[in-house]
C-alpha cells in the first residue's frame, strides 16, 4: 500500500513538473562474459557444462526514484531506454562500428529530481525479441543511486560479477533553451517584437543594449525626450505623438496653414506681432509697406485678403492694373467686348489689349530633355525631373529647401541630393540621432554625458579620479607644497591633504610660524620671551616661578635664564646663603674638634 502511495505521489508530481526538458545519457564502454552463461550459472546457448555459442547480449537501462530495494523487474517510472543486440561475450566500445548503438537516452519533460536510481541489466537475446521481462536471462545487473545535477560530467560505474563485469558512463544534460539544476528554466535567445535578450548559464534574461523590462520589451529612451508627449519604439529613438514634433518631442505642431503664428499646444495659430486672420496670414499694415494700388488707386485693409483697392474711372483688377476696355487700346485686330473689360484678340494674339502674340511649338526650344505642350498664351515647355524655367534651362536646387537636419551638408545632385551629416547624426536626413556615449566606458563609478555639442559623450568623474575614463586616482598631495620642512599626507580615503607641520608652525601649509608668547600671561608685571619651540617669563625683582606668580623672600635676586626650563631665581647672601653656610661651619667645626681631641681619648682608653 506505501509503494501504491509512493507511486501515486511521483506521478503527481511529475504531471505538476511541465516546461522542463532532458536528456539522461548513458553510453556502454565494455561487457565481458568470458564463459558465455547467464546470473543463475546456465550456458545462455549449450548445455550447464558446455557452452557451444556465444550470448546475444543486448543491454537495458531503467530510470526510477531514489530506492534501497530494488525489485526483480522495477518499474520505470522515470523513463527507460534498450539497445539492440551489441554483439557476443566480449563488447568493446571501440569495435562498435556505430556509436549510438552502445548509447541509450531517456528524455525527460519534468523537473529533473537530482536523485534516482539507475537499473542497468545485460541481458541475453533468446528469443529475438529483446524482450526485457524475462529475468531467466539476465547475464549481470547494475545498480546505480546517486544525486546528480545538469549539467553535469560523464560519470564511470563499473560492476563485477562471476567472470563477467560491465562497465559505462551516464550524464544528466538540458535540452536547448532548458537550465538549472531541474532543467526547469526555460530561456530562448531572441531580438523580436517579444523580447530582445539573451540567455547566460543559467537561463537568465540579458536585455540587449537599449532595451529594458522584464522581458526586454521596453525601449530606453534619452533622459531628454519628453515622456508626456513622446514614447520609444527603438532605444534612443524619441517617438512623438500626434501634434509634437522635435528631437525631445517638445514642440508643438501649429494648426496646418499657420503661417506667420506660434502654438503653446498642439493646433494653435497664435499670430505674431501684425498679423491676424486665421492663419495669421493676413498683415495689418500692408497697405503702408508695399502700396500695392497702381494708377492712383486708394488702398484699404481687408482682413480676408490682406487689402482691396478702390479703383479711379479707367481702372479695374485686383490692384487698379487693368484698363477698362476702349476700342483704341485694342492691338493687332483685337477688338472690345461690352461684356468684358478687356479685348477680345484674334487666335495668334492675347494679352490684355492683344499686344502678345503666341508661339508654337514650333517656335518655342525646350531644354534639357523638356517637351513643348501648347496652351492658350501659347506653349509651355513641360520639364524632366531636376530640370525647371520657361525653357527648362535651369536645374532644380534640391539643397535650397534645406533638406538635411542638425547642421548637415547638402550637396546638390541632378533630381536629388546627398546629406553630409555631423558627427553624432545619421540618416538621408541627417535626421537620426545617434548616441553618443555609445562604446564609452567611464571607470570608478564615473558617469558619460554628452558634450555641450550633443555630438559626443565625456566622463563625469567621480570625487578622487580623473582622466579622459576617471582611470586615473588623483593623490591630493600633488602640487601641494608644505612649507618650513613639513610633510603632505593624503586623509579621508585619497580625497583630500593633510601638512604635517613640525614643531613651532601651523597653518593649511605649515606657512604660519608660532608665538609661544602669544598666549601666555607672565603674573606681577613679567614679561614673556619666545624661543622657536618655546617661552620663558622674566620676572621683576621678589617674583619667580614658571609665570612669576611666587613671591621671593627678600634678598638680592639675579634672573637666571636657561632655555626649555622655567626661571630659577638665585638668592645670594639671604637667608637661603646664610643657612647653607650654618650647616658647612657645623661640619668643619666638628671635624677640627674630631682631629684634635682623637689622640687624647686614644691615650685614655
Amino acid at each position: 500500500m506505501d509503494g501504491v502511495i509512493t507511486r501515486g505521489l511521483i506521478y503527481i508530481s511529475l504531471i505538476i513538473q511541465v516546461f522542463s526538458s532532458g536528456i539522461f545519457e548513458m553510453a556502454i564502454l565494455s561487457i565481458y562474459n568470458g564463459n558465455g552463461r547467464r546470473s543463475d550459472g546456465e550456458c545462455c546457448v549449450g548445455t550447464k557444462e558446455y557452452c557451444n555459442d556465444q550470448c546475444r547480449t543486448f543491454v537495458s537501462a531503467c530510470l526510477l526514484q531514489h530506492t534501497t530495494n530494488v525489485p526483480e523487474l522495477p518499474e520505470c517510472i522515470f523513463g527507460n531506454s534498450s539497445t539492440a543486440v551489441l554483439g557476443g561475450n566480449v563488447i568493446l566500445s571501440q569495435t562498435l562500428n556505430d556509436f549510438e548503438l552502445s548509447t541509450l537516452l531517456i528524455r525527460f519533460q519534468f523537473s529533473w529530481p537530482a536523485v534516482f536510481t539507475l537499473v542497468v541489466d545485460v541481458r541475453h537475446d533468446n528469443d529475438n525479441h529483446l524482450s526485457q521481462n524475462d529475468s531467466s536471462q539476465l547475464i549481470i545487473r547494475s545498480i546505480v543511486s546517486e544525486t546528480i545535477y545538469p549539467p553535469s560530467y560523464w560519470y564511470t560505474q563499473t560492476t563485477l560479477g562471476e567472470n563477467k563485469s560491465i562497465q559505462y558512463t551516464y550524464r544528466v544534460i538540458c535540452d536547448d533553451n532548458y537550465y538549472g539544476a531541474g532543467c526547469e528554466v526555460f530561456c530562448r535567445s531572441r531580438n523580436d517584437s517579444f523580447g530582445h535578450y539573451v540567455c547566460d548559464q543559467d537561463g537568465t534574461k540579458l536585455c540587449l543594449p537599449g532595451w529594458d523590462g522584464e522581458f526586454c520589451q521596453t525601449a530606453m529612451c534619452w533622459d531628454r525626450c519628453n515622456m508626456s508627449h513622446g514614447f520609444c519604439y527603438e532605444p534612443f529613438q524619441c517617438s512623438c505623438f500626434i501634434g509634437w514634433e522635435g528631437e525631445s518631442c517638445d514642440q508643438c505642431i501649429r494648426n496646418p496653414g499657420c503661417i506667420n503664428g506660434y502654438c503653446h499646444e498642439p493646433w494653435q495659430c497664435i499670430c505674431n506681432g501684425d498679423w491676424t486672420g486665421k492663419d495669421c496670414n493676413i498683415d495689418i499694415n500692408y497697405c503702408n509697406k508695399y502700396d500695392p494700388c497702381e494708377h492712383s488707386g486708394t488702398c484699404l485693409p481687408d482682413n480676408q485678403k490682406n487689402f482691396t483697392c478702390e479703383c479711379v474711372t479707367g481702372y479695374t483688377g485686383t490692384s487698379c492694373e487693368s484698363v477698362i476696355c476702349e476700342d483704341r487700346h485694342c492691338q493687332n485686330g483685337g477688338n472690345c467686348s461690352v461684356s468684358s473689360i478687356g479685348c477680345e484678340c484674334p487666335e495668334k494674339y492675347y494679352g490684355p489689349h492683344c499686344e502678345f502674340r503666341k508661339l508654337t511649338c514650333d517656335e518655342t526650344d525646350c531644354m534639357n530633355g523638356g517637351t513643348c505642350i501648347p496652351t492658350l498664351t501659347g506653349t509651355m515647355c513641360n520639364c524632366t525631373k531636376g530640370f525647371t524655367g520657361e525653357n527648362c534651362k535651369s536645374e532644380i536646387d534640391e539643397c535650397n529647401s534645406s533638406p538635411c537636419k542638425y547642421g548637415g551638408i547638402c550637396k546638390d545632385g541632378v533630381d536629388g541630393y546627398i546629406c553630409d551629416c555631423r558627427d553624432g547624426y545619421t540618416g538621408n536626413n541627417c535626421d537620426i540621432i545617434m548616441d553618443p556615449c555609445m562604446g564609452t566606458t567611464c571607470f570608478h563609478n564615473g558617469t558619460c554625458v554628452a558634450s555641450s555639442s550633443g555630438f559626443s559623450g565625456s566622463c563625469l568623474c567621480s570625487q578622487g579620479y580623473t582622466g579622459h575614463r576617471c582611470e586615473i586616482v588623483i593623490n591630493p598631495c600633488t602640487d601641494v607644497e608644505c612649507q618650513n620642512g613639513a610633510q603632505c599626507r593624503s586623509v579621508s580615503s585619497g580625497l583630500g591633504f593633510q601638512c604635517i607641520c613640525p614643531v613651532g608652525y601651523n597653518g593649511a601649509f605649515c606657512e604660519n610660524r608660532l608665538d609661544p608668547c602669544q598666549y601666555i600671561i607672565c603674573d606681577n608685571g613679567g614679561t614673556c620671551k619666545s624661543y622657536i619651540t618655546h617661552y620663558i617669563c622674566i620676572c621683576n625683582p621678589h617674583y619667580g616661578g614658571k609665570h612669576c606668580t611666587s613671591l621671593l623672600m627678600p634678598a638680592d635676586e639675579t634672573i637666571s635664564e636657561r632655555p626649555g626650563s622655567d626661571i630659577i631665581p638665585v638668592v645670594k647672601n639671604g637667608a637661603c646663603s646664610n643657612f647653607r653656610i650654618s650647616y658647612i661651619t657645623l661640619f668643619l667645626v666638628f671635624l677640627f674638634s674630631y682631629v684634635n681631641l682623637f689622640p687624647v681619648f686614644s691615650r685614655r682608653i
